[in-house]
């Protein structure tokens, strides 16, 4: 009978090809393109605390996306909140990216975050009242670069790490720390490489879905730059 497991060799290079797509898994690529594609989305329906999936382009995205949810159709995911000061809508996630000096929570424009996706989902956040939304934003602010306990990003996707984050489970604990029953969310992840429970993607759709009816999928639209 031919063995189950892995040799030692094999696993290890499954670790290191994990660890990859984790480091870059929310990296923002700045290269010049003659051809953008953007994703043109109808701001009047946002609400504050809304989760935000999408897909890249790249190979790292595809790689991502197959560990992230059991439909392996996004490898990303972030808050939509509002920036009242600049009028405009902006999207809270932690991401990594030497190039920019990027490691930790940050926040980005709506616009730039879903540039040269392939797709983006959004999930409203109908349970989510003024008073948790107050608690999300204080969360943010705590551990964001500037905040009193700031947190790099995960590259381990360690839940036992207090110190980082990664995508998801930034995600995760800033519903969690809006104390509403419904948005405690679980890690249900597992993965060979790694030997405790994680947070996905589906974990965070699962728990916003079922108080949510609605579901906003965008496709992107190629314009022409020159």
């Amino acid at each position: 009978m031919k063995s189950i497991y892995h040799k030692p060799q094999e696993l290890a290079r499954s670790l290191l090809l994990l660890l990859l797509g984790l480091i870059l898994c929310g990296a923002v690529s700045c290269t010049s393109h003659h051809e953008q594609e953007s994703i043109a989305i109808d701001t009047t329906t946002l609400r504050p605390g809304s989760l935000i999936l999408r897909r890249g382009e790249g190979m790292l995205s595809t790689f991502f996306s197959k560990i992230a949810s059991e439909e392996q159709r996004y490898s990303h995911c972030g808050i939509i909140d509002y920036d009242s000061t600049n009028q405009r809508w902006v999207v809270w996630h932690a991401y990594q990216d030497s190039s920019l000096g990027a490691d930790g929570i940050f926040r980005q424009s709506l616009d730039s975050f879903v540039m040269e996706s392939e797709s983006i989902a959004i999930y409203p956040a109908l349970a989510l009242d003024s008073l948790g939304l107050q608690k999300m934003r204080a969360y943010i602010a705590l551990h964001r670069p500037e905040g009193r306990y700031p947190k790099r990003f995960d590259s381990h996707f360690d839940l036992r790490d207090t110190t980082t984050l990664y995508c998801t489970e930034f995600v995760a604990l800033a519903y969690c720390a809006t104390e509403i029953p419904a948005y405690q969310v679980q890690p249900t992840g597992y993965n060979v490489a790694i030997p405790y429970p994680y947070y996905t993607l589906d974990d965070l759709i699962k728990t916003i879905l079922a108080h949510s009816k609605l579901m906003r999928t965008f496709a992107p639209v190629t314009n022409h730059l020159y």
